[in-house]
């Protein structure tokens, strides 16, 4: 029941359609407001504290029993992941309201969500519950407009405690959680960048960092690092970290945020920013690698399809700036970045600028 109460929460959030430029999704044109809204809200929260009880009531029995071994410890994992698979689709339910409700989500927020998960969030908590309450706070960052801002005195130190933790899961919601931030209040985390930057890189960078477990950790934290360095860092402070951002692209595997960073690299490109272009474009072949790559990958997958690590959109503006570095850069420069290629990545730039997207 609740996985098919998120899903039709899911078309209603998504029913606006997108925005060609930005790739993001309209304000919905299908959404519950006022009692509706509440209700439908209050049943949903209803439903996810007798799931927490119920997970309490489970941990607590273990805990007391004297006499458990493996088997035991193997049925209450079991025990916790159908509680866990319920509270993920509950938690989803409240997020594509707030999604669907933009500014006016707040009030409901404000009143019932926020004081139900706030107290998970602390770090004694269970990890599951945790990511819960995190990823409706950075909902409620993402969509709640100014109103949600009130909120961020509280979660920032949240966000920078937990992405420094096991699960790579959490640290996941935590760096998408930094990105909100960035993007929508780049003045409250600027005192924290300090902080913020040095783990996300030590994320990025560690060994491990695209096994599978790890990948999608990985290429959010990317992305924050991509969004601190153009909404929260001065001009003369960017260079370091887009440079190092570049070199972590193209992303690969969260088909998500590989439409918003390839987007954004665009645009940096557009924009000749030196960090990305290099002086008088020596970066071109790090840039036609990376173009090349989400080419292939888009040969791959079809044109565009949900896997697709660009949108159509972004895919004829990549186009247009490899036409442009051909008429404008010197022939030998040109050759040099294509001779940088494998057969294969060539051979897909050519059928994608032959399409035009």
């Amino acid at each position: 029941m609740a996985e098919a109460l998120r899903d039709v929460l899911q078309v209603c959030a998504e029913s606006g359609g997108k925005e060609g430029a930005s790739g993001k999704f309209k304000r919905s044109t299908v959404l519950l407001r006022g009692h509706e809204a509440s209700e439908v809200l209050g049943l949903v929260l209803q439903a996810a504290s007798k799931g927490i009880e119920r997970r309490t009531a489970i941990t607590m029995a273990f805990q007391q029993d004297q006499e458990t071994d493996e088997n035991d410890e193997d049925r209450l994992a079991e025990e916790l992941a159908d509680e866990e698979e319920l509270m993920t689709n509950l938690v989803d339910c409240v997020g594509y309201m707030l999604k669907s409700l933009r500014e006016e989500s707040v009030a409901l927020f404000d009143s019932a969500v926020g004081p139900m998960f706030a107290p998970y969030m602390a770090a004694n908590q269970p990890a599951t519950l945790r990511h819960n309450a995190i990823c409706l706070f950075d909902d409620m960052i993402e969509f709640g407009g100014p109103g949600a801002q009130k909120y961020l005195g509280n979660f920032l130190p949240v966000l920078l405690r937990d992405l420094g933790g096991e699960e790579a899961w959490l640290r996941q919601a935590c760096a998408y959680g930094i990105i909100q931030v960035a993007l929508t209040s780049p003045e409250s985390l600027r005192p924290m960048v300090g902080q913020a930057v040095p783990t996300l890189l030590g994320l990025v960078q560690s060994p491990d960092a695209r096994d599978d477990e790890n990948v999608l950790c990985t290429e959010n934290c990317v992305s924050a690092l991509g969004a601190i360095a153009t909404h929260v860092l001065a001009d003369a402070e960017q260079a370091q970290l887009l440079a190092l951002w570049l070199g972590q692209l193209p992303l690969k595997e969260d088909e998500i945020e590989a439409r918003v960073v390839h987007r954004q690299l665009c645009d940096l490109i557009e924009q000749g920013h030196p960090a990305i272009v290099g002086n008088e474009f020596n970066k071109l072949p790090a840039v036609l690698s990376i173009f090349a790559q989400i080419f292939e990958a888009g040969n791959e997958t079809g044109a565009e399809t949900d896997e697709s690590l660009v949108d159509r959109p972004t895919s004829e503006r990549m186009c247009a700036i490899l036409r442009q570095v051909q008429e404008q850069m010197p022939v030998q420069s040109v050759q040099a970045a294509w001779g940088s290629l494998s057969e294969q990545q060539m051979a897909a730039v050519q059928k994608t600028m032959q399409r035009g997207f």
